[in-house]
């Protein structure tokens, strides 16, 4: 894709403000919403009786002397005073929408309360990455995740409409297809709400149906993507295909909210940056095991406080979110917010140890799918009948792709991954019909081992 020409500021001179702006800016609303939450109960227990908001001096002061707060915790809390726990920041009547987490961590769902400011909220930071994109007012928006308690399709319903686009909800249709027809009927120029998982379905679709992208959708200019790594190549491949930019944001129901700007998130070759909303969400990158911030260029844990947030506001929330954090002024847009490396957030318990080993699928599928013969892979990690433990990438190719080039790929793919994850993994061809389909979110790990030792202690007749 080409480089952008024009600069998208949507909040207009806070997207102008310098470092020591933007962390003065910080702590001022920071101080704010700390001297609104100080004796809320959930708070006030966490903060200590003789907590002053004024006394915090700096960022650094706050990180310093505020507890971390996990999952867990919020948990527990909304359990014994359900349905918000005791961190309610305003009265109930105020609160014009609850959120659930999708609960994917398989630990439960936590309850958000949202007051209509908050909402607005959303909204204005969902149209902030959406002028970023090159999105303009009376655009078309396509949503296709169905709406319900869960904030991803809002958001982009709410973004819609507070920068004066139509929003088309695809949620309800009745497959892919369809969903592609309607994007072609309607001319839809934005694409909101796909994983790289659903995207590339929608490409596998697009082929089958023999739709060409460039030609029948012709004013499709952007769509983004949100909750899984991806290969820059992969990324090249869709922008290729779509002949879209291609964004990213990173937003969480807590309230995470950062997105890449103009220059997407890929050019030349190298991976974009991720602006996080820095006046309205303080970002910390810190180390997992000893809560220290990383330096710039180094990964770590996302922690977030919301500074505007009034109805369930979150101090120092763990996100377990795997991050890498990059330097502030190495994006060439200007903006001078706290950034994030794109396409390479994961999760910290997404960890696997194979070996005495720790392996980062997100890492495996750098290589394997960024392999632009590669169409798709899964993993199978066992025990073998020596009690060896092994790991069985199953690779499909991309149709065309000549047998020769197949069989040399997969000792070629085996010498890569074997490099960066330190574990031999068995490598074989699959045809991509025998492998599982993945509609939003991919599953692509499969570990077989706790099942495989349990069959061994049955059939050993303990």
């Amino acid at each position: 894709m080409e480089k952008p020409v024009e600069r998208r500021r949507f909040l207009g001179k806070v997207e102008e403000l310098s470092r020591a702006e933007l962390d003065d800016l910080q702590l001022r609303r920071l101080r704010k919403q700390l001297a609104r939450v100080k004796d809320v109960p959930f708070f006030a227990h966490r903060l200590g009786k003789d907590f002053e908001p004024d006394r915090i001096t700096s960022l650094r002061q706050f990180a310093d002397v505020v507890p971390t707060v996990e999952k867990a915790d919020l948990l527990a809390d909304q359990e014994a005073e359900p349905p918000f726990g005791t961190r309610l920041t305003v009265p109930a009547d105020d609160v014009a929408r609850f959120e659930i987490t999708s609960g994917t961590s398989g630990l439960g769902q936590e309850t958000y309360g949202l007051t209509w400011a908050d909402m607005e909220t959303i909204g204005t930071m969902g149209a902030w990455t959406f002028a970023m994109a090159g999105v303009v007012p009376g655009d078309r928006v396509a949503v296709t995740l169905p709406l319900g308690y869960l904030q991803g399709p809002w958001g982009g319903d709410w973004a819609s409409r507070s920068l004066g686009c139509a929003v088309y909800h695809l949620g309800l249709a009745p497959d892919s297809a369809t969903k592609l027809r309607y994007m072609q009927r309607f001319a839809i120029n934005g694409l909101y709400t796909p994983t790289p998982t659903y995207l590339m379905r929608l490409t596998r679709i697009a082929e089958g149906m023999g739709l060409e992208p460039r030609r029948d959708l012709p004013e499709f200019k952007t769509a983004w993507l949100a909750g899984e790594a991806y290969p820059v190549v992969w990324a090249e491949r869709m922008e290729e295909f779509w002949g879209v930019r291609l964004c990213e944001t990173y937003g969480s129901t807590q309230g995470a909210f950062a997105a890449t700007c103009e220059y997407g998130v890929v050019s030349d070759g190298e991976r974009g940056v991720m602006h996080n909303a820095d006046w309205n969400v303080l970002l910390e990158v810190v180390d997992p095991i000893t809560g220290e911030p990383v330096a710039e260029g180094e990964t770590g844990e996302a922690l977030i406080t919301t500074l505007v947030r009034q109805a369930s506001p979150v101090l120092r929330f763990r996100t377990k979110d795997r991050v890498r954090l990059v330097p502030h002024d190495g994006c060439p847009c200007g903006r001078r917010t706290i950034a994030l490396e794109a396409g390479t957030i994961g999760r910290l318990d997404d960890m696997i140890k194979v070996k005495g080993m720790n392996v980062w699928p997100a890492a495996v599928e750098s290589i394997v799918l960024g392999d632009q013969r590669v169409e798709e892979y899964v993993a199978e990690v066992g025990i073998d009948d020596r009690g060896h433990e092994y790991v069985h990438l199953k690779v499909a190719f991309r149709a065309g792709v000549p047998t020769d080039d197949r069989t040399t790929a997969l000792p070629e793919l085996a010498k890569k991954v074997r490099a960066i994850t330190n574990v031999s993994m068995d490598t074989t061809e699959i045809d991509a019909q025998d492998l599982p389909t993945f509609e939003y979110k991919a599953k692509r790990w499969y570990d077989r081992r706790a099942d495989q030792l349990s069959a061994t202690l049955v059939g050993g007749g303990r």
